[in-house]
């Protein structure tokens, strides 16, 4: 799968993008406290829930999957060691 590499929020967004646009600003503002350089790229997970559970399409029923505007941001830099750190 390739990556979309969007450069703008209200290519990832629906509707207005002001209250994303604070999460991001302070996600790069932490990245920079912490790791003293700014992160290179951002990932985003979308949320998701099951309409109906997996237990149900286990047994051969029907799930409807969802997804939700609730999303998981990660900020990202290469590293020239062979360490990782990640910082919750």
């Amino acid at each position: 799968m390739e990556a979309t590499g969007a450069q703008q929020l209200k290519d990832i967004y629906c509707g207005p993008v002001k209250e994303h646009e604070k999460r991001y600003q302070t996600i790069y503002k932490r990245f920079g406290d912490i790791f003293g350089e700014e992160p290179e790229f951002y990932i985003r997970v979308p949320g998701r829930a099951n309409l109906l559970c997996d237990y149900m399409s286990k047994q051969g029923y029907p799930s409807m999957k969802i997804t939700l505007e609730q999303d998981i941001v990660l900020a990202f830099s290469r590293s020239s060691g062979s360490e990782y750190r990640f910082v919750n």
